[in-house]
Protein backbone atom coordinates (compact mmCIF):
# COMPACT_ATOMS: atom_id res chain seq x y z
CA UNK A 1 0.00 0.00 0.00
CA UNK A 2 2.79 2.49 0.82
CA UNK A 3 4.47 1.72 -2.47
CA UNK A 4 1.20 2.41 -4.31
CA UNK A 5 1.16 5.84 -2.66
CA UNK A 6 4.58 6.63 -4.14
CA UNK A 7 6.82 5.75 -1.19
CA UNK A 8 10.10 3.88 -1.61
CA UNK A 9 9.60 0.82 0.58
CA UNK A 10 12.33 -1.40 2.03
CA UNK A 11 11.41 -4.66 3.77
CA UNK A 12 13.78 -6.49 6.12
CA UNK A 13 13.68 -10.02 7.52
CA UNK A 14 16.39 -12.17 9.08
CA UNK A 15 15.11 -15.33 7.42
CA UNK A 16 16.57 -16.10 3.99
CA UNK A 17 13.18 -17.41 2.86
CA UNK A 18 10.88 -14.52 3.77
CA UNK A 19 12.34 -11.79 1.49
CA UNK A 20 12.08 -14.18 -1.48
CA UNK A 21 8.44 -14.93 -0.66
CA UNK A 22 7.65 -11.24 -0.19
CA UNK A 23 9.24 -10.32 -3.54
CA UNK A 24 6.72 -12.61 -5.27
CA UNK A 25 3.82 -10.64 -3.78
CA UNK A 26 5.38 -7.17 -3.99
CA UNK A 27 7.87 -7.14 -6.87
CA UNK A 28 8.59 -3.39 -6.71
CA UNK A 29 9.69 -3.40 -3.07
CA UNK A 30 13.32 -3.81 -1.97
CA UNK A 31 13.45 -6.78 0.41
CA UNK A 32 16.67 -7.38 2.32
CA UNK A 33 17.84 -10.30 4.43
CA UNK A 34 19.19 -8.63 7.56
CA UNK A 35 19.06 -8.63 11.33
CA UNK A 36 17.21 -5.79 13.06
CA UNK A 37 20.34 -5.12 15.11
CA UNK A 38 22.37 -4.30 11.96
CA UNK A 39 20.22 -2.79 9.23
CA UNK A 40 22.08 -2.48 5.90
CA UNK A 41 21.24 1.20 5.59
CA UNK A 42 23.29 4.36 6.11
CA UNK A 43 22.62 6.78 8.97
CA UNK A 44 19.58 9.04 8.49
CA UNK A 45 18.44 6.99 5.47
CA UNK A 46 14.66 6.72 5.99
CA UNK A 47 11.72 8.89 6.96
CA UNK A 48 9.73 6.16 8.70
CA UNK A 49 10.44 2.78 10.28
CA UNK A 50 7.47 0.45 10.60
CA UNK A 51 8.11 -2.64 12.70
CA UNK A 52 5.23 -5.10 12.78
CA UNK A 53 5.18 -8.21 14.95
CA UNK A 54 8.97 -8.52 15.08
CA UNK A 55 10.03 -7.01 18.41
CA UNK A 56 8.18 -9.75 20.27
CA UNK A 57 11.04 -12.05 19.14
CA UNK A 58 13.85 -9.71 20.31
CA UNK A 59 15.19 -10.33 23.83
CA UNK A 60 16.51 -6.78 24.36
CA UNK A 61 14.63 -3.87 22.77
CA UNK A 62 17.23 -1.14 23.36
CA UNK A 63 19.82 -2.15 20.71
CA UNK A 64 17.15 -2.62 18.02
CA UNK A 65 15.46 0.68 18.82
CA UNK A 66 18.90 2.36 18.75
CA UNK A 67 19.40 0.91 15.27
CA UNK A 68 16.02 2.29 14.20
CA UNK A 69 17.07 5.70 15.56
CA UNK A 70 20.34 5.47 13.60
CA UNK A 71 18.66 4.90 10.21
CA UNK A 72 15.84 7.42 10.77
CA UNK A 73 16.11 11.00 9.55
CA UNK A 74 16.01 13.48 12.45
CA UNK A 75 12.33 13.90 13.28
CA UNK A 76 11.45 10.64 11.50
CA UNK A 77 8.62 8.38 12.58
CA UNK A 78 8.78 5.03 14.33
CA UNK A 79 5.65 2.87 14.18
CA UNK A 80 5.61 -0.34 16.23
CA UNK A 81 2.84 -2.90 16.10
CA UNK A 82 3.43 -5.87 18.34
CA UNK A 83 1.40 -8.56 20.03
CA UNK A 84 -0.36 -7.46 23.21
CA UNK A 85 0.87 -8.96 26.47
CA UNK A 86 -2.47 -10.76 26.80
CA UNK A 87 -1.63 -12.86 23.72
CA UNK A 88 0.72 -14.93 25.91
CA UNK A 89 -2.28 -16.18 27.83
CA UNK A 90 -4.84 -16.44 25.06
CA UNK A 91 -2.64 -18.08 22.42
CA UNK A 92 0.34 -19.91 23.80
CA UNK A 93 3.04 -20.52 21.19
CA UNK A 94 3.27 -24.11 20.00
CA UNK A 95 6.17 -25.73 18.18
CA UNK A 96 5.34 -25.72 14.46
CA UNK A 97 8.37 -26.04 12.19
CA UNK A 98 11.49 -28.17 12.33
CA UNK A 99 14.48 -26.45 13.85
CA UNK A 100 18.13 -26.93 12.81
CA UNK A 101 18.14 -30.36 14.43
CA UNK A 102 14.94 -31.46 12.63
CA UNK A 103 12.80 -31.46 15.78
CA UNK A 104 9.78 -29.16 16.14
CA UNK A 105 10.85 -25.78 17.45
CA UNK A 106 9.46 -22.34 18.04
CA UNK A 107 10.71 -18.81 17.96
CA UNK A 108 11.33 -17.27 21.34
CA UNK A 109 8.66 -14.72 22.21
CA UNK A 110 8.93 -11.90 24.72
CA UNK A 111 5.56 -10.40 25.52
CA UNK A 112 6.05 -7.10 27.31
CA UNK A 113 3.95 -4.32 28.77
CA UNK A 114 3.88 -0.97 26.97
CA UNK A 115 6.07 0.54 29.68
CA UNK A 116 8.99 -1.67 28.55
CA UNK A 117 8.77 -0.31 24.99
CA UNK A 118 8.61 3.27 26.29
CA UNK A 119 11.52 2.72 28.69
CA UNK A 120 13.67 1.60 25.74
CA UNK A 121 12.44 4.25 23.26
CA UNK A 122 12.28 7.46 25.29
CA UNK A 123 16.03 7.67 26.12
CA UNK A 124 16.71 7.51 22.36
CA UNK A 125 14.64 10.62 21.76
CA UNK A 126 11.49 8.94 20.47
CA UNK A 127 8.43 10.78 21.75
CA UNK A 128 6.02 8.58 23.66
CA UNK A 129 2.48 8.60 22.34
CA UNK A 130 -0.69 7.16 23.72
CA UNK A 131 -1.39 3.87 21.94
CA UNK A 132 -4.72 3.69 20.19
CA UNK A 133 -7.04 0.97 19.02
CA UNK A 134 -9.42 2.70 16.62
CA UNK A 135 -13.08 1.97 17.22
CA UNK A 136 -14.95 -0.02 14.59
CA UNK A 137 -15.93 2.22 11.73
CA UNK A 138 -13.42 4.94 12.60
CA UNK A 139 -11.73 6.73 9.73
CA UNK A 140 -8.49 8.75 9.78
CA UNK A 141 -10.51 11.99 9.78
CA UNK A 142 -12.49 10.95 12.87
CA UNK A 143 -9.53 9.86 14.98
CA UNK A 144 -8.09 12.32 17.45
CA UNK A 145 -4.32 12.88 17.38
CA UNK A 146 -2.35 11.00 20.03
CA UNK A 147 -1.24 12.79 23.19
CA UNK A 148 2.50 13.07 23.76
CA UNK A 149 3.90 12.08 27.14
CA UNK A 150 7.00 13.65 28.60
CA UNK A 151 7.89 10.46 30.46
CA UNK A 152 6.52 6.93 30.87
CA UNK A 153 4.06 6.35 33.69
Amino acid sequence: MLQELGHHVIGVDASPHMPAQARKRLPGVDFLEADLHRLPLPDNAVDTVICALALTHVPDLAPVLAEFARVLHPGGNLVISDAHLLVSYLRPTLARRPGPDGRPSLLAEYHRPLSTYLAAALPLGFPGQTPRNPAAGATPSTLTPPRTHSRPT
